[in-house]
């Protein structure tokens, strides 16, 4: 009896022991955690004694995308800040490396968690799209044993948020966070609603974000803790590059160090640029030089920048070329605003460097943006490091776009159509009724076609206001890009009218090799689809010949006086040549298609006394103004401003002429305009200044210096008067009177008003 009583007591206590053990490993460790023995204790129960021996620390957890990156350049600037925002040190922290696409903003955060892991646990998302973020949070739940099977999104994601924050030590990488509306940030999705409160939070932990997108910046981080990460130094590609290619940095010899500073700067300094150009050259045994040169060939270098090398440090399927890289950030864009995507992929067809102010505002009104509108546009693009913005010498804000990134949107519309999507910003009305049924026009073609509408525009204006020697340097080098990419309209007449404008102001630039090629183009264009004797045809004919005449002179003035035919260029007899075959042409086509009074006509007679008095045959440009002004007068009587003007291209085959009385001549017929002008107009109009500012020069050549300095003062006074501030006739009428002044002696100089 005794016996079984002892068996029957020893099996209670022992169900006792049974019942009071932990229901869940997770009740279980808490327990463990928090009881007030800690382990290794005694529990006493009664009679009975527990033993609680040490458990092992739990193993870290590492849930990495990518293996370690070996051959990792390190950027000091950016890797020794990380480190200050992001310690090794209990709390929470958090920080985001933010830049243009290919900086190399993943390597850098794969740097650090290599350096950091240790006993830490780290997760590694791509945070791209919600897609991408699910997995990788299933990865995540799987290694850390989370039955996620009957969950859906919302609870798999707070379920995997909270586990992470269990652990006594983590890491979270969100890499490629581009589309922050995922997270909250931005207009509001019903595709992220479940997102915003999935980044684990609590005490202690480090999230470390990387973003194309500057707008996290305040606001899924604080603006003191964000990293942007730029172009590399010279130094930092010169290894990269070295490593790229497999080569020894010191083998190299000063000739190839050229080649590669050249490469370099060429590339932009980009890491991803450097990186595949690297890979390129090793696979294919290509030396530097030879790559160099086959990227200074237009064709080749797209191919080139297509290319896309392996890397196992990128995501499957992640655009990896040159060309692709940023398409990411243009599409984010276009979902975002079309106003931005509009205007973006207008700047790009403009010079990369040094974009006014002025010449954006002028996109804006042409794309119907209003100042607001215009403002955040702007915003958006830099904050995607589509564009930058600083200021020039003056102070006045200036825009720059990446010349890769440049590049990359031409390339990026080559590729597109115009019919796949909708035109909402750009009042298609503005565009000519050929274009809006020309179904085979790519987006390229139509956004090149806005680039020079705008800067005819631009031309325009700078005619109609003299402005061109004060504010045409500012646009000279967009304009010159015309001459660039003309080649991608094709056979696209519509474009003709703003194309001469642009040629009008590359003249008044005196940039006349330029102007001769983008006529050029022009001409081809109108003889292939209009023919020899369309009107626009001989518009180009002509303008091609005023471009020969001005390499064949040089300077041009801002007055009436077009070309200064006693100071001769290079070439000037060969130049006059096609010049004269051009306008044998005009004048032979003029016959057979225009009243006598056409204004074409009157033009190919004017351009011959041109060609004829640079080819000092003044006879015979005689001839031909003469001739003008018999129709003038004829038509429109002695006083009209067309027969005026008739006049004056007549006195100024007089004023070339080396014969001393024929250059009275020309200073009477110009003394009799300026009566006429003053009666007609009055004093104070543009038409009238002309006029006083040709005879000054007539009164010059004639010998009577004081007067024609006294007479060039005058029309200075007036001048400012009438014109704007900046205008190219106060410039040229201060300048004259200054510089004339310099051959007057002491005595001669008092007296002069």
């Amino acid at each position: 009896m005794k016996r079984k009583a002892r068996s029957h007591l020893r099996n209670i206590r022992n169900n006792r022991v049974r019942n009071n053990r932990f229901r869940n490993n997770r009740f279980r460790n808490n327990w463990l955690r928090n009881n007030r023995f800690r382990n290794n204790n005694v529990v006493t129960q009664g009679d009975t004694h527990i033993y609680m021996s040490d458990r092992p620390a739990r193993a870290a957890i590492h849930v990495i995308a990518y293996p370690p990156y070996e051959d990792f350049i390190k950027r000091p600037d950016i890797v020794d800040k990380l480190d200050q925002l992001l310690p090794r040190s209990s709390g929470y922290h958090s920080a985001a490396l933010c830049g243009l696409g290919g900086t190399g903003k993943t390597q850098i955060a794969l740097d650090y968690i290599y350096r950091q892991c240790g006993t830490r646990s780290v997760f590694w998302v791509h945070a791209d799209t919600k897609a991408t973020i699910i997995n990788d949070y299933k990865t995540i739940a799987k290694k850390l044993g989370i039955m996620y099977e009957q969950l859906d999104d919302e609870a798999l994601l707070m379920a995997v948020c909270s586990r992470i924050e269990e652990e006594p030590e983590w890491l979270l990488v969100l890499d490629n966070a581009d589309d922050l509306s995922l997270f909250g940030v931005g207009p509001a999705s019903t595709s992220s609603k479940s997102l915003p409160n999935c980044v684990p939070r609590g005490p202690k932990g480090v999230v470390l974000w990387t973003s194309r997108d500057k707008r996290i910046m305040g606001t899924l981080v604080s603006p003191l803790r964000v990293i942007e990460v730029g172009d590399m130094s010279l130094e930092e590609a010169k290894k990269l590059l070295a490593l790229a290619t497999a080569t020894i940095q010191t083998e190299a010899s000063s000739e190839d160090t050229k080649d590669i500073d050249k490469l370099l700067e060429n590339l932009q300094y980009h890491a991803l640029a450097i990186s595949q150009a690297g890979a390129y050259m090793r696979r294919t045994s290509t030396p530097v030089r030879d790559y160099l040169a086959m990227l200074s060939k237009k064709q080749k270098r797209q191919k080139l920048l297509e290319k896309s090398e392996f890397d196992r440090h990128r995501k499957s399927g992640a655009p990896n070329s040159i060309l692709d890289t940023w398409s990411i950030s243009i599409r984010r864009i276009q979902q975002e605003s079309e106003q931005a995507f509009h205007l973006f992929h207008i700047m790009v067809y403009f010079d990369c460097q040094s974009i006014p102010e002025s010449l954006v505002e002028i996109v804006g009104i042409r794309c119907h943006l209003k100042d607001d509108e215009l403002k955040e546009a702007i915003t958006r693009l830099g904050e995607f490091y589509l564009i930058y913005q600083r200021k020039d010498e003056h102070g006045c804000a200036i825009y720059e776009i990446h010349k890769l990134v440049q590049e990359a949107a031409r390339y990026g519309l080559r590729r597109r159509n115009l019919l796949d999507k909708g035109l909402t910003t750009i009042n298609v009305s503005d565009v000519p009724r050929e274009r809006e049924e020309d179904s085979e026009d790519s987006e390229e073609t139509y956004f090149a076609m806005y680039a020079l509408l705008i800067m005819g525009f631009l031309s325009e204006k700078l005619q109609e206001t003299g402005q061109t020697w004060a504010l045409g340097d500012a646009y000279l080098t967009h304009v010159l890009q015309i001459v660039e990419w003309m080649d991608i309209f094709e056979e696209k007449v519509i474009v003709l009218t703003d194309l001469l404008l642009v040629a009008g102001l590359l003249g008044r630039l005196r940039r006349w090799k330029d102007k001769e090629l983008l006529v050029k183009r022009g001409l081809t264009m109108t003889r292939k689809m209009l023919g020899e004797e369309h009107p626009d045809t001989m518009k180009c004919m002509h303008a091609l010949a005023i471009s020969y005449l001005g390499q064949a002179f040089g300077l041009r003035d801002t007055g009436p006086l077009q070309f200064d035919f006693d100071s001769w260029g290079k070439g000037a007899q060969e130049l006059c040549g096609e010049a004269e075959k051009i306008g044998k042409q005009l004048v032979k086509l003029g016959r057979k298609i225009s009243e006598p009074t056409d204004r074409e006509k009157i033009a190919s007679l004017k351009l011959m006394a041109d060609v004829y008095c640079g080819q000092e045959k003044y006879n015979k440009a005689k001839v031909f103004t003469r001739r003008i002004l018999r129709l003038q007068w004829k038509e429109h009587g002695l006083k009209h401003p067309s027969t005026l003007t008739a006049m004056e291209d007549l006195a100024r085959v007089f004023y070339f002429h080396d014969t001393p009385g024929l250059r009275k001549r020309a200073l009477r017929v110009r003394e009799k305009i300026l009566e006429f002008q003053k009666e007609t107009t009055g004093e104070k109009t543009p038409t009238t200044i002309y006029a006083m500012y040709n005879l000054a020069t007539s009164l010059k050549r004639c010998g009577r210096l004081r007067d024609a300095i006294t007479l060039m003062n005058q029309c200075c006074r007036l001048s400012k008067e009438v014109f704007v501030r900046g205008h190219d006739m106060i410039f040229e009428c201060r300048w004259l009177a200054a510089y004339w002044r310099l051959e007057l002696s002491k005595d001669d100089k008092d007296g002069i008003q």
